[in-house]
């Protein structure tokens, strides 16, 4: 059984809220007292249905008789409710309004500048309430915006992120070059040890300080890397961070997704400034093809 509800505020009737008790008109119409109350002209009150007139004695509008068939049906709906056992509420169903509970906040005030802290609302606070004259959006198509630019910025930061671990793998396939057992290393190794066959006698001490200056460079170059490799990885867990915080948003409510939004406009324009170029710019990592060994050549004649 439902709640009745008076069809002027659309708040429902209550048999406890004096501002919502049913009262009767002349005519034999009931509606809210609050709503009687605003409709007091001179001590009249006429009908919004059939436009007869009620005289208000001294304006008190206590003086009118309560709906006792609507505040009965209250008590029965109420009764009603309290024996279910179990309530199933669908978490994107409207929430009650705060301001006026009786009503569902079907709305989002869209009205730029407008300083009311809850930006839902009920047809009341449209008419009468803090959002009076303001421009409204339906809550399920205003969530639907704010999860489709959530959507957007996850996708770019989601991209980012990969981009980022592609630039780690290749640190790690230039980092695996500089092994000594690797086939790049070798090629370099050899290449110097045939240069030095010819002349070996000759120039042992030059060969040996020619090796130890690849393998310097090469151990400039490894903790070059490192250290770049290490900045990346700092970065990746950051934005990786941030794409996990942005994805706790899809487990919430529209209610309390909308209550999120300077939270989720912050993270949004951090993926627009982070993902701007799509591509990471980071300086290539340093392999071992790009060390260059000056080698000494020695004219013996014939």
């Amino acid at each position: 059984m439902s709640f009745p509800k008076c069809k002027i505020c659309f708040d429902r009737f209550s048999d406890t809220d004096s501002e919502h008790i049913p009262r009767n008109l002349t005519c034999g119409h009931a509606l809210c007292h609050k709503c009687i109350t605003a409709m007091v002209n001179n001590s009249t009150v006429e009908c919004p249905f059939c436009r007869t007139v009620t005289n208000i004695v001294n304006n008190d509008i206590t003086k009118l008789l309560k709906n006792f068939a609507l505040i009965e049906v209250i008590e029965d709906a109420r009764y009603s409710l309290n024996k279910k056992d179990v309530v199933v509420v669908n978490s994107n169903s409207p929430p009650m309004c705060k301001n006026h509970p009786h009503n569902l906040a079907e709305f989002v005030c869209v009205t730029s500048g407008c300083k009311s802290q809850c930006k839902l609302m009920c047809r009341t606070c449209e008419e009468f309430g803090n959002h009076k004259g303001h421009t409204r959006g339906l809550l399920q198509e205003e969530a639907a915006k704010m999860r489709t630019v959530l959507n957007n910025s996850e996708t770019k930061l989601e991209n980012f992120c990969d981009s980022i671990q592609s630039c780690i793998e290749q640190y790690k396939n230039a980092q695996r070059s500089f092994e000594s057992s690797g086939a790049t290393y070798k090629a370099k190794v050899k290449s110097i040890e045939e240069h030095f066959k010819k002349i070996k006698e000759m120039v042992a001490q030059r060969e040996k300080e020619t090796l130890v200056e690849l393998k310097d460079a090469a151990d400039c170059c490894l903790d070059d890397n490192k250290k770049k490799m290490e900045i990346l990885s700092v970065g990746h867990q950051r934005f990786k961070q941030k794409l996990t915080d942005m994805k706790e948003f899809h487990n919430i409510n529209q209610a309390g997704l909308l209550s999120k939004e300077s939270q989720i406009m912050e993270l949004v324009e951090m993926a627009k400034i982070a993902t701007q170029s799509n591509v990471v710019n980071a300086p290539q990592p340093t392999k071992m093809d790009d060390i260059t060994i000056n080698l000494a050549s020695f004219n013996f004649g014939k």
